[in-house]
């Protein structure tokens, strides 16, 4: 999908209490980001802001936009900036790598962060519900001790990452034969037999379309990747802003999400219409 500018007409509510202002929306280069996006704009509006989308950008020139006040906002992941703005690759408790990301990034780049949305967009395990049944394997360890070495599936990047060579080291999974492949086709090579496990995203609707299960990983190898909300330093001390924003953290947790993202995925439904869906429940359940 190329770069896209969109532009949401201005909120006819000159007494809501961010009339007047105009605000740029960040987001990735996928489902999740683009929902996640839309709903947060369409919130923006109807609290007075003329919102601006900036879509389809990589995760370090996103972060770099926001540092330099050209976005205002976007949502980004714990385990993300852990490994790639703060370099650092050790594991670390949930609390305390989010403490230590907000730091760093109010520290050095005058970036705050409004707080986590409540769901993680994690890197995981997961293998065909019948299979994993069949092989008696419900956590990471134990595709370690299968008779017949297993094939695991994901994107080419996943395997270039620390991520891999962590849980690889700590599961003794080095018998494990890999292939890369598109994200897009991994979901369906699992479920159909292709592969015996793949690297998932655990809030993409197939695991659930495709009855697949996560494995569990008892030893944390992998990071955590709560979502959070980051914004921009020249609008990190607006509180009317971030009062707005305020009222989404802890509203969104996996199961919510990965059936948002599912609509678009599997269902055809537009990023626009799932973040009405995503919108309508949270408002429900307020």
């Amino acid at each position: 999908m190329p770069l896209v500018f969109k532009h949401h007409s201005q909120s006819n509510f000159p007494g809501a209490p961010l009339a007047g202002m105009e605000i740029t929306i960040g987001a990735k280069t996928f489902t999740e980001q683009y929902i996640l996006a839309e709903a947060l704009a369409e919130d923006l509006v109807n609290n007075g802001a003329k919102v601006n989308r900036l879509d389809n950008l990589g995760s370090a020139v996103l972060f770099d936009a926001l540092a330099a006040d050209e976005v205002d906002l976007y949502v980004d992941y714990a385990g993300t900036l852990w490994t790639t703005i703060l370099k650092r690759s050790e594991p670390a408790v949930q609390a305390q790598m989010l403490a230590e990301v907000t730091d760093h990034l109010s520290s050095n780049f005058g970036i705050g962060i409004v707080g986590r949305l409540g769901f993680e967009n994690a890197y995981a395990f997961a293998m065909g519900r019948i299979s994993a049944n069949r092989l008696g394997i419900e956590s990471i360890g134990e595709l370690a001790n299968q008779p017949t070495a297993l094939t695991i599936g994901g994107d080419p990047e996943f395997f270039a990452r620390p991520e891999w060579s962590r849980v690889r080291d700590i599961y003794g999974l080095e018998a494990l034969g890999t292939r890369g492949m598109d994200s897009t086709f991994m979901y369906g090579a699992v479920r159909d037999g292709a592969v015996d496990v793949i690297t998932a995203y655990t809030t993409d609707g197939r695991i659930d379309a495709f009855d697949l299960v996560v494995l569990d990983d008892p030893k944390q190898a992998f990071p955590s990747y709560d979502a959070i909300l980051l914004v921009s330093p020249q609008l990190t001390g607006n509180t009317a802003f971030t009062s707005v924003l305020g009222k989404w953290i802890g509203t969104i947790d996996t199961a919510l999400m990965r059936e948002a993202n599912g609509q678009v995925d599997l269902d055809g439904a537009t990023p626009k219409q799932a973040a009405a869906f995503l919108r309508a429940r949270i408002d429900a359940a307020r």
